[in-house]
């Protein structure tokens, strides 16, 4: 019985401290950071705190998929806090720097 007390409310509470728990011990795993901001955006609707995550984590250049998926967080990020200019800002920004991919 103390255990089950002791159980998340909900799965999205569970799915962002196993994230935390993670992130702990591996913060230089860059697709592991993304993970992170996005379960801040989508899990607990903290677009300040994904952004907050973005803006410390080093997103290498040389791996344009982790580039594109750090700037849709950011814009997903953006638009949680209600910040619909700068979410298609950085989406207009990333469609200039990835063509191909727009």
């Amino acid at each position: 019985m103390a255990m089950e007390a002791q159980r998340p409310t909900s799965p999205a509470a569970s799915i962002t401290d196993v994230v935390n728990v993670l992130h702990v011990g591996s913060w230089q795993c860059a697709t592991l950071r993304m993970l992170l901001v996005q379960s801040l955006v989508e899990d607990r609707k903290d677009g300040r705190a994904a952004l907050a995550a973005l803006d410390a984590a080093a997103v290498p250049d040389t791996i344009p998929r982790l580039v594109v998926r750090a700037g849709l967080l950011r814009a997903d990020a953006y638009s949680a806090l209600g910040l619909a200019d700068s979410a298609r800002i950085t989406l207009e920004g990333l469609a200039a720097r990835f063509p191909q991919s727009a």
